[in-house]
């Protein structure tokens, strides 16, 4: 038997039970907090992304925080300004500008996140929409018709030539799209487009993406392509030289019938990936290397004809999920990701009918996304709201309104997403309650013919005053986007307060300036305080008219004179 003291005991316990007197075992970092939270829907558009950890981090773990801009900028954790170690946490600010107003910003913190301990056991993925500002409140005027190569059923938005503004990228989907094209518009600053390049793709190419799938920092173009009666459908690859000019010959697979298209990072590496939905029932999923080249596509069952797909973490597990509409059921499948992108079916969605397109948002301020799905059937759009693990509940379907396209985002300026929808030549724009509720729907004109059978919608700011206005592409013989431009009120309080039917707007002015109310196709002028003619112009068939003032215009007051009334306004 062996005999101790009572101090030798004491110490031999502390040992055993402290660890007193051995090294202390470094851990691996957990992430604590992200700052914006995922899925927050009116982050501040020049705060910086914070992921804090349970531990230091060593000065490599700089590269871990990728950050994607859609509209602006794309990759934008990268170059000059990449993200910065700070003690146990990893902080991105958006330089040297800030994020667009209104858009997605996508967020990776891969396992090159790392303490003395080792690195971060998995990485997080997520998202969060900006906020808005200008003085918009979701009623939108005419704006402008942009002419395209071709009808477009699908369009998509962003800066492209690297100028800070929006600019339109349309598939030219018919005629002689049989060679393959792209129409890009860009845009002048005030909502105004020119003709830019027009790039090769596929023939008959339908859906389009925008994002920085190489990691330079602009955005590059991805679109589907399903040919008039081929079996192989594909998805075209081109990459931008930052000026608006795209290139690149890669195509990969993506079964027959390819519909719709969308990016995110579903394997945690810090680039994007794709999705397409195949009409042909499957969704395809297809992995970048880091350098804007893809795999091969891999099918991942999803109901009978997933012809609408978005992205976004559903199940809250800081993966990137997937939900697929389905155009021959009333459904929408749920495929849950396992982090390494294999997916995993969840449970069906029902919605009004057959889907034709879908988004992804928190729409009743709880922290998850909930789902918009437009449905052909009796045209609307259905809201079903997300438990939490990736489940959705309830049976909300606001009728009447578009049902092709459908976008999310904060129209009125209110902090919450709204939804805007298209069918025929009328655009609809149903206001949230910040609950997910829907009690006010407003109708906005996209014209006459032969502006009609609008197909999809986009929102962000075309004219750089803040707020979202309304971009909707059209597949009809009229080859037009239109965009529609969001204001403070409804054109009717506009022409009231103008005191004589008719309005002119923004005042001051600052690059364009737009009349509505006038006669169709009234002849028009602007001049200055003595007369000199600088505009001469007529309205449309609508009464409306929109005029780029030309550069170098001096400031100063101005006269609009047609109908035989004036305006008089100023020009900052």
């Amino acid at each position: 038997m062996h005999s101790f003291s009572f101090p030798a005991a004491v110490a031999l316990l502390g040992c055993l039970v402290l660890g007193a007197g051995a090294p202390a075992l470094a851990q691996a970092p957990v992430i604590t907090s992200v700052a914006p939270q995922a899925n927050t829907v009116a982050a501040p558009r020049s705060g910086p992304v914070t992921v804090s950890f349970s531990h230091p981090l060593t000065a490599a773990s700089a590269g871990a925080l990728q950050v994607h801009s859609l509209q602006r900028g794309g990759r934008r954790s990268r170059g000059a300004t990449p993200a910065t170690v700070n003690g146990n946490a990893l902080v991105f600010a958006p330089a040297p500008f800030p994020f667009a107003p209104g858009e997605t910003v996508h967020y990776t913190v891969t396992r090159a996140a790392a303490s003395t301990g080792g690195p971060l056991a998995r990485p997080r993925v997520g998202h969060f929409t900006t906020a808005v500002g200008g003085t918009g409140a979701g009623y939108f005027v005419p704006g402008t018709a942009v002419p395209v190569a071709g009808p477009a059923k699908k369009l998509a938005v962003g800066d492209v030539d690297g100028d800070g503004d929006l600019d339109v990228v349309a598939p030219n989907n018919a005629g002689s799209s049989a060679s393959g094209t792209v129409s890009v518009r860009l845009n002048d600053g005030t909502g105004a487009f020119t003709a830019g390049a027009s790039p090769r793709v596929n023939p008959y190419p339908d859906a389009v993406a925008l994002g920085d799938v190489d990691g330079d920092g602009d955005l590059d173009l991805l679109t589907t392509s399903r040919p008039s009666g081929g079996l192989t459908g594909s998805l075209a690859i081109r990459l931008n030289d930052g000026s608006g000019t795209f290139s690149g010959t890669q195509d990969v697979a993506v079964g027959s019938m390819p519909e719709d298209v969308a990016l995110g990072d579903l394997d945690g590496d810090g680039d994007l990936d794709v999705v397409v939905g195949d009409y042909a029932y499957a969704v395809y999923v297809c992995l970048n290397t880091g350098a804007g080249t893809f795999g091969a596509g891999q099918p991942v069952g999803a109901g009978t004809g997933p012809a609408s797909v978005a992205l976004g973490d559903v199940d809250g597990d800081g993966d990137v999920d997937c939900v697929a509409g389905d155009l021959q059921d009333a459904r929408v499948s749920v495929l849950l990701n396992t982090g390494s992108a294999q997916f995993s079916n969840g449970p069906d969605v029902p919605v009004g009918s057959a889907c034709n397109s879908m988004a992804l948002g928190d729409l009743d301020g709880d922290g998850d996304l909930d789902l918009v799905a437009g449905y052909s059937v009796n045209a609307g759009v259905s809201v079903r709201l997300n438990t939490g693990r990736g489940g959705f509940t309830g049976t909300l379907n606001v009728r009447g309104i578009g049902y092709q396209g459908v976008a999310l985002g904060d129209v009125d300026g209110d902090g919450d997403l709204d939804v805007a929808s298209t069918s025929a030549n009328v655009a609809s724009v149903a206001l949230n309650d910040g609950r997910g509720a829907f009690g006010t729907t407003r109708r906005v004109s996209l014209g006459s013919n032969p502006n009609t059978n609008s197909v999809d919608v986009c929102l962000g700011d075309a004219d750089g005053d803040g707020d979202l206005d309304l971009f909707t592409a059209h597949q009809s013989t009229s080859s037009v986007v239109t965009v529609r431009l969001n204001q403070a009120q409804p054109l009717a309080a506009q022409a009231a307060q103008a005191g004589a039917g008719w309005a002119l707007f923004p005042v001051p002015a600052h690059g364009t300036v737009q009349a509505v109310g006038l006669p169709p196709d009234a002849p028009l002028e602007v001049q200055d305080a003595v007369g000199r003619s600088w505009v001469v112009s007529q309205t449309d068939a609508d009464g409306t008219v929109r005029l780029t003032l030309p550069p170098g215009l001096p400031a100063g007051m101005y006269v609009f004179r047609s109908d035989g009334q004036t305006r008089r306004f100023t020009v900052e």
